[in-house]
């Protein structure tokens, strides 16, 4: 589009000047003259001439003129090609977007792309998960699609609930609502709930009064930025250590140390086996920080001689390097 519209340009600004030089070649008129001239001509507004034209003046200016028709005709046919194709495109596009979005099965969608949903796709993408975004402002994803790999995105509001089934919400696991508005936010999570029952909902809330009315709605979880950043602020001044610690083992990027949670499957050996017996933290290197069972509950730093069964979620510390010992024992 740019390099046609610089095209475009360039030749309507030669053939301008053309005409200018032309007038003040042939008929000897100073350059305001055949400026004024030319812009008369050019545009066919049918002005009186600046002064009487000469013999060759009229030649000049007949050829002028029927040049000239044939450049704006191919300028407007030009245009017209490019916004007709460029629309066409997008349509094309999106729809093959959208056919994508529906083949996904247990994906993310995250709603808003400013600097917290920005930070929520570099974790998204850093473990390499699937995801859709919805966005508002088509330019910004334009912008961010490129560099931060946003490859499937659906351009409305989450309010919409064609817009939430357009970007597979149906078949998605958990859904961000990472926008500044509370209002909006309110209104997706009701609508959200809506379509989907047991999809997980967290959501961004500006002010601390919303909250509430946020998990009264619907919602799963609340995040408030401006709570969590005093709480942060004030440990990294008090407890800097455990700061330290927990920037390390929740940073997705740590190559030293990973927390990850599993669910034990229906068919795992570790069924009906103590924690002791099971051996996680020797066989795998991993430690077991915590176990939420299958009927919610959750347990700190569980003890030796708690039971595994189907359906517990472990969360565990360990290296990253040594996941697939993890997972294969837990299988």
């Amino acid at each position: 589009m740019r390099k046609t519209n610089i095209r475009v340009l360039s030749i309507f600004i030669i053939h301008f000047l053309t005409g200018v030089i032309g007038y003040h070649l042939i008929e000897g008129w100073d350059l305001i003259q055949s400026f004024y001239m030319t812009s008369i001509t050019i545009s066919t507004v049918g002005y009186q001439e600046a002064l009487p034209l000469s013999p060759a003046g009229k030649i000049f200016t007949s050829i002028y003129i029927i040049i000239g028709i044939v450049i704006m005709a191919a300028i407007i046919a030009v245009i017209t090609s490019v916004i007709i194709e460029g629309v066409f495109h997008n349509k094309i596009r999106r729809r093959k977007m959208i056919k994508e979005i529906k083949k996904l099965r247990n994906h993310y969608i995250i709603v808003g792309s400013g600097r917290v949903g920005l930070e929520v796709i570099k974790q998204m993408n850093a473990a390499k998960q699937k995801f859709v975004v919805i966005e508002k402002d088509d330019q910004k994803i334009d912008n961010l699609k490129e560099p931060h790999h946003i490859k499937l995105y659906v351009i409305g509001d989450a309010t919409d609930e064609k817009v939430l089934i357009d970007a597979g919400i149906e078949n998605a696991l958990g859904i961000i609502l990472a926008i500044s508005n509370d209002a909006e936010n309110l209104f997706s999570i009701v609508t959200i709930r809506g379509i989907s029952k047991e999809i997980k909902i967290i959501s961004r809330a500006t002010s601390q009064s919303s909250c509430k009315k946020f998990m009264h709605a619907g919602a799963n979880s609340v995040i408030n930025p401006g709570k969590l950043t005093g709480i942060r602020l004030s440990n990294m001044l008090l407890k800097p250590s455990v700061v330290n610690l927990m920037d390390g083992i929740t940073d997705i990027n740590n190559a030293n140390m990973t927390i990850e949670q599993v669910i034990i499957p229906m068919q795992s050996s570790l069924i009906n086996k103590t924690i002791m017996d099971a051996a996680i933290p020797k066989k795998t290197g991993f430690l077991i920080l915590a176990i939420t069972s299958a009927n919610g509950a959750f347990l700190f730093n569980p003890k030796p001689d708690l039971i595994l069964e189907a359906g517990d979620t472990l969360v565990l510390a360990g290296d990253p390097a040594r996941l697939s010992r993890l997972y294969e024992l837990i299988s």
